[in-house]
């Protein structure tokens, strides 16, 4: 941050608490924030999440985590499910008429275990969105366009939801097809384009570059690879996930990193209290 403190040892405008958001200007470099006892000099590190809020950092590793165990579980119910209509069809037909109710309880429970995992991956991406209050305050351009992305990335999934839903209760159709590919394509793009802004935070250049190639990559495989027998939409969970993994992987990183430095200043906090005694 351009205005991080002043020659003075205190700090200058334009910086805030990364766990509360309290600003900080005039406070001294080595104190603590009033509001929540967060060290100062934890403001003062950049945006890299290894110097954020402990909670948040906490919170976009179990956003990572459901994102991507809930896309695993929708394609694996996506899977079965055709599997186990038509093994209780050619069950039903060897018993004879009256057990159609088989087939009935499934659409029910194929329904019910989607609508479950559609609100739990939902629910992944609103923690793995989460904001920070370092970029809410310190620079006005720079938080409008990590908000507009925020709330884009959010708002995709619903988006996406929508679509497929009424995909599957109309039962098919040129232009649903079509909706749901560029719903797809939509929410591919602004979870890659977090997905790499999270990654810039966590110093991974790698991810940084490989989240925004998928941004393409997945665009096409919903739109025109959709189109071709729909190979494009078996192969968008595969790129999807790849990344998600690798940002959850390097959360769970800087989340232990976080933990071990607040257990060594909880160890040498006690050790001072203890030559003091």
């Amino acid at each position: 941050m351009s205005n991080a403190a002043s020659q003075a040892g205190v700090v200058g405008e334009g910086v805030v608490c990364v766990r509360c958001g309290y600003a900080l200007a005039g406070l001294a470099r080595d104190g603590v924030c009033p509001e929540c006892g967060m060290r100062v000099e934890d403001s003062l590190r950049g945006d890299a999440l290894r110097y954020a809020d402990p909670a948040m950092v906490r919170l976009l590793r179990r956003g990572a985590a459901f994102a991507s165990w809930m896309l695993v579980a929708g394609f694996v119910v996506g899977v079965a499910a055709p599997i186990a209509v038509a093994v209780a069809g050619a069950a039903m037909r060897a018993v004879g008429p009256g057990t159609g109710v088989i087939g009935d309880v499934l659409g029910v429970l194929y329904l019910l275990a989607m609508l479950a995992i559609s609100i739990a991956w939902v629910l992944g991406w609103w923690w793995l969105t989460v904001p920070d209050p370092r970029l809410s305050e310190a620079d006005e351009d720079h938080a409008r366009r990590a908000k507009r992305e925020r709330v884009l990335a959010r708002s995709s999934p619903f988006l996406l939801i929508a679509a497929t839903a009424a995909l599957v209760i109309v039962n098919g159709g040129f232009e649903l097809l079509a909706i749901a590919g560029i719903a797809l394509a939509l929410h591919g793009w602004y979870a890659m384009s977090h997905a790499a802004t999270l990654a810039r935070r966590l110093r991974d250049p790698r991810l940084v570059r490989r989240a925004r190639e998928y941004r393409w990559l997945l665009g096409i495989c919903a739109t025109i690879g959709g189109a071709l027998c729909g190979v494009g939409w078996m192969l968008y969970p595969i790129f999807y996930l790849h990344v998600l993994l690798r940002l959850g992987k390097d959360l769970n990183w800087v989340v232990r990193l976080l933990e071990d430095r607040a257990q060594r200043a909880s160890d040498r906090a006690d050790d001072s209290v203890g030559s003091a005694a």
